[in-house]
């Protein structure tokens, strides 16, 4: 991966966490509100950090999920799409690529996708690394 490309991971996984503690923050501001307090003892900065914690990893979970259901949902788009066109093509290890390169390209354009400086393999080494993050 490159410097930019890590730099927008740990950026987008920044403001995932952040927004994951703001909640908690304010669903503990919320509960000393409405009545429902929390004991002393447990409403402290300690108790703050802890949430924080496990708002890091639960983003970093939940965002796991959430890449493997865009890529799953991709690729039945993709599939529904070509299963539904009138034109049959081809593919296997002795048939020229060119007609599924001009399908993924035919649905790239219907989907608003630009395919320019398609990271073929950068999607699996996050998921990788995702995985080695838990």
């Amino acid at each position: 991966m490159t410097p930019t490309e890590i730099d927008i991971k740990h950026k987008a996984k920044y403001y995932a966490l952040l927004k994951e503690y703001d909640r908690v923050c304010y669903l503990l501001d919320r509960a000393n509100e409405n009545g429902n307090n929390i004991h002393p003892d447990y409403n402290t900065l300690a108790l703050r950090d802890v949430a924080k914690l496990y708002a890091k990893y639960a983003a970093l979970y939940n965002a796991q999920h959430e890449y493997h259901a865009v890529i799953a949902g991709a690729l039945f788009d993709f599939m529904g799409w070509l299963t539904s066109r009138p034109k049959r093509i081809i593919l296997s290890s002795v048939d020229d690529a060119s007609p599924a390169v001009d399908a993924i390209k035919d649905f790239a354009k219907m989907r608003g996708l630009s395919l320019d400086d398609a990271k073929v393999q950068d999607w699996q080494d996050i998921l990788k690394l995702m995985e080695t993050e838990k």
